[in-house]
């Protein structure tokens, strides 16, 4: 296999992927992906997998750890209090390239859960293995 860019109109471009996983239960615990070429980040879904226990309310973030060495705050994709399941949809725009990090974030609830879904897109002309 090599790898290659193609026509900014090649279907690689045109059709989304997807990434799913877990925020485990635990202060500030995180999230990880990693982008394998350019990517654009289009929408988040996300939401509570389980009541929590705090009476504070927990902030879930969107983070860019670019290659390892800085890390960027993104967005506030929600804040959720006990017991409250509602789940929250981010649209937004942002680019990471191969290497960075995408982690979602969540804060000080040490029991609750979440469950996200990450809708990208390769960016035009960014590299692929074909």
């Amino acid at each position: 296999m090599a790898t290659k860019s193609m026509a900014y109109d090649h279907p690689a471009y045109l059709v989304p992927q997807t990434v799913g996983g877990g925020i485990p239960a635990g202060v500030s615990a995180q999230f990880k992906f990693a982008a394998w070429t350019t990517m654009l980040l289009k929408s988040i879904q996300i939401a509570a997998d389980g009541a929590g226990t705090g009476a504070a309310a927990d902030v879930v973030l969107l983070h860019k750890i670019n290659n390892g060495t800085s890390t960027t705050s993104l967005a506030n994709l929600g804040t959720w209090t006990a017991g409250q399941f509602s789940p929250t949809n981010y649209v937004g725009t942002h680019t990471f390239s191969r290497g960075d990090l995408i982690a979602l974030t969540k804060g000080t609830d040490g029991t609750v859960k979440y469950t996200a879904g990450i809708e990208m897109y390769l960016s035009p002309g960014a590299d692929v293995t074909g």
